[in-house]
């Protein structure tokens, strides 16, 4: 009964520990499953928190009562490659169906050669919303 104490202790800790944070490994996990076949990554900056004025992105940390940035808790951005314009609009498409991510943005899809391959190269982004953010044991799943 005494480790049975213990071990509920521990993980009540834990997940305080861990409420309110996002897990950076399953975003990574979520967007390897959608990006799609005919593109590549080949950089993502990620944030967590909203920056007030004056703060740097890698200031900022992840607010402490979920709710104080309208539902916002951070932002991926992403560069990439892919064989064509609809292989980005698919990208982009499939960012939306991630939970926790919302307003999937492409600030710009342009041709470019890579030896003598002709790729379209991207930048876009995502803002995450409190759906991103670890879950308490024993909370909505």
């Amino acid at each position: 009964a005494a480790l049975e104490t213990e071990i509920a202790a521990t993980r009540g800790l834990l997940n305080d520990l861990l409420a309110d944070r996002v897990l950076w490994s399953g975003v990574l996990r979520d967007i390897s499953l959608v990006i799609p076949g005919e593109a590549w990554l080949n950089g993502l900056t990620g944030t967590a928190g909203v920056p007030t004025s004056g703060e740097t992105a890698t200031e900022v940390t992840a607010p402490t009562t979920p709710g104080t940035t309208g539902g916002l808790v951070g932002q991926i951005t992403f560069n990439g490659f892919a064989f064509e314009h609809r292989d980005v609009a698919l990208w982009l498409a499939r960012l939306e169906d991630v939970r926790g991510f919302v307003n999937p943005w492409l600030s710009s899809s342009t041709k470019s050669l890579i030896g003598l391959e002709e790729v379209v190269q991207f930048t876009s982004s995502v803002d995450l919303s409190e759906q991103a953010l670890a879950r308490r044991a024993g909370g909505p799943s």
